[in-house]
């Protein structure tokens, strides 16, 4: 059996053991803050990706665009070899190859309107992508307070359970010397154990809103990590409603709305361009190789015995050049027909453009006012956690003392608890509306 000194310094020694892989099983975990996951999902998450690649692919849709106003170039060859008895009349082998070059000249503004409408698709992924960038924003916050308010839950559960612990041994005395009944005892032991189902579901909601934030910040699902253990309370002071009129601009929804308007009327012009004249101007050149006697013994058969012979060199060019000019001139209407429908569509988009402003304008007043009584509830939760907290500390004074009930001791340990979720829930909605208040006036990045 070990000595007395030498057992202190075996647990000492024990214990400075585990508080140092305890540190190092902490230092090991990532330490996010609400700034870091919000940079990290805007630089990981997979909608983000996608809309990168949509701006690369649509700056892509400009380029292309504008070569329909350059000069087009194709070139072909082609060989061809005879046999008997075509050979006699005709060139036993041939090869050729041409090029042609075509400079449109005029086709009513179709290639200028057209590089503007691939502009406008380049300006709306744009926009997708700041809007998609405010959604991230949003299930961000939302996971990493969900994290949070976990955390403060089950620390309030916790301390539930220590309350729970003490009274419970409080009234089994009192039952024991007599005091009170085995129904006293087994209230307590219910409260107990429902308290400890409630903690129980509070640590799997919690594994499961990390590894939601894991997908959200585009981290590896087993990824370790922890966050902050309390959820802040800062106010944001907040102008008359109002004066929130004038951000309505602001938003991705309006301006891709304006876009689409924009666009229907580069579509009209397009429809239009279809009714007026196309020029362009063509130039080709061939050159070919053949073997002879070429064509002369077949047009000598023809021209008779008489007739001059005619050489074919092996060796032989030419070119031509042309200009080409399209006319519409009847099609039954189609073209203009055509042009009313886009005429129609884009009023259409205007009518979308104005109903989408009044609905954004609501949205603004809604988000403000959930901001401002979030605030309230705030204020008057942090209140009544006070009160329920004297309620509760007079309530197991009087329990200790015999004079209260279990049962008023219960409905005010349950107050205390409610009052405590009742505060960490309205200080995570405080933090999302305000969140969500920023993203309605446009101003979420």
């Amino acid at each position: 059996m070990l000595a007395p000194s030498l057992y202190k310094i075996f647990a000492s020694c024990c214990l400075g053991l585990a508080l140092m892989l305890t540190a190092q099983a902490t230092f090991a975990q990532k330490l996010l803050t609400l700034e870091q996951s919000r940079q990290m999902a805007l630089q990981q998450n997979n909608q983000i990706r996608i809309q990168n690649d949509s701006i690369s692919v649509a700056k892509l849709g400009v380029e292309r665009v504008k070569t329909n106003a350059l000069p087009s170039v194709d070139a072909s060859a082609t060989a061809l070899y005879l046999g008997r008895p075509l050979s006699k009349y005709l060139p036993e082998r041939t090869v050729s190859t041409s090029g042609t070059v075509t400079e449109l000249i005029y086709n009513g503004g179709k290639v200028r309107n057209g590089v503007k409408a691939a502009q406008v698709n380049v300006d709306v992924q744009q926009l997708q992508q700041v809007k998609s960038r405010a959604d991230v924003i949003v299930k961000t916050d939302s996971a990493y307070w969900q994290i949070v308010s976990l955390k403060e839950q089950i620390t309030t559960l916790k301390k539930s359970r220590q309350y729970l612990t003490n009274a419970l041994t409080d009234v089994n005395n009192a039952y024991q010397a007599g005091l009170k009944y085995k129904n006293d005892v087994l209230q307590v032991q219910v409260q107990y154990n429902q308290n400890e189902l409630q903690l129980f579901k509070a640590e799997n909601g919690l594994k499961l809103a990390k590894l939601n934030l894991l997908q959200v910040t585009g981290l590896g699902l087993k990824e370790q990590f922890d966050v902050l253990d309390t959820v802040p309370f800062t106010p944001v002071a907040l102008p008359p409603d109002s004066t929130y009129d004038v951000n309505i601009d602001k938003r991705p929804e309006v301006q891709l709305l304006n876009k689409s308007v924009e666009f229907g009327e580069l579509q009209t012009r397009l429809a239009v361009a279809n009714m007026l004249p196309q020029i362009a101007a063509v130039g080709y050149g061939v050159y070919a190789n053949s073997s002879t006697p070429g064509a002369v013994n077949l047009l000598g058969s023809f021209l008779g015995d008489g007739a001059a012979p005619i050489s074919v060199g092996s060796n032989s060019t030419s070119w031509l050049a042309m200009l080409s000019v399209r006319v519409p001139v009847f099609h039954w209407g189609n073209y203009r027909k055509a042009v009313r429908q886009q005429e129609i569509r884009t009023h259409a988009k205007r009518y979308q453009l104005n109903d989408g402003r009044e609905k954004i304008a609501l949205d603004i007043r809604r988000n403000y006012n959930n901001v401002t009584e979030a605030e309230r509830n705030v204020s008057l939760s942090n209140l009544s956690v006070q009160q329920a907290t004297e309620n509760l500390r007079l309530a197991t004074d009087r329990l200790k003392a015999g004079t209260i009930t279990t049962t008023d001791w219960l409905q005010a340990q349950t107050l205390w608890q409610q009052s405590y979720t009742q505060a960490i829930t309205a200080r995570v909605d405080y933090n999302l509306y305000t969140t969500l208040f920023k993203k309605a006036i446009g101003e979420l990045e």
